[in-house]
């Protein structure tokens, strides 16, 4: 016997007795396994132990009743789901101030932002006109020599000596 069969043999007990034939039929099933057989025939007992108790009385108004407890619940499932006015506007008063420095900060740091970007275009439009004054203006004076290039090497070496060394240099020479 499967597990449907069972239940469906369980079933049956608790809705009336099982007529002669099913309860053979079960028998025969159930002589292999005798935990089974006897769990099998407690339900049995307990069954029309249970039929064999008078109905209990029913109020005229039980089907109001229940319907009306099946409202009260879905009331109380729906005000579960969503908030009342009072707590959306307790959260607004707690978060208005939060945001509304939050909103002012990005707004000051796009100001900000915006007005460093205009000075370094500025700094640029500044420097490259410069630059094209200084690239669009004639060559003034004369070429360059190459005699003054040629003491460059000593006069690059002045700079490196200590102005001691010099003095000392400069009282040691006739």
């Amino acid at each position: 016997m499967n597990e449907s069969e069972r239940q469906q043999m369980r079933e049956i007990l608790w809705r009336r007795d099982p007529t002669p034939e099913e309860e053979r039929q079960w028998r025969d099933w159930l002589k292999s396994d005798p935990v089974e057989q006897t769990e099998w025939e407690a339900d049995l007992a307990l069954s029309r132990c249970l039929r064999a108790l008078p109905e209990p009385p029913v109020s005229s108004n039980f089907t109001a009743l229940v319907m009306r407890a099946i409202e009260r619940e879905e009331a109380l499932a729906a005000r579960a789901g969503r908030r009342d006015w009072g707590e959306i506007r307790e959260a607004w008063r707690r978060w208005w101030p939060r945001l509304a420095a939050a909103a002012a900060l990005c707004v000051l740091a796009a100001a900000g932002w915006r007005q460093h970007q205009q000075s370094e275009r500025g700094r640029m439009a500044k420097a490259i006109g410069q630059v094209a004054l200084v690239a669009s203006a004639p060559a003034v004076g004369k070429p360059v020599d190459l005699e003054v290039w040629q003491d460059f090497e000593v006069i690059r070496r002045l700079g490196a000596v200590s102005a001691d060394a010099d003095l000392l240099e400069a009282i040691r020479s006739p």
